[in-house]
């Protein structure tokens, strides 16, 4: 489970350097849901 967060962490960064802004939109996204995850765990 974490290294699934983990590497939807790694995605979110990797969507932060490319200027591509379709994928770049999508992998924020994908930053914030794993993100939003984290946290709900932590709770």
């Amino acid at each position: 489970m974490e290294a699934i967060l983990y590497f939807q962490f790694l995605l979110g960064l990797f969507a932060t350097t490319k200027r591509v802004d379709a994928i770049k939109r999508l992998l924020y996204f994908q930053f914030l849901l794993g993100l939003f995850t984290v946290l709900v765990m932590l709770r």
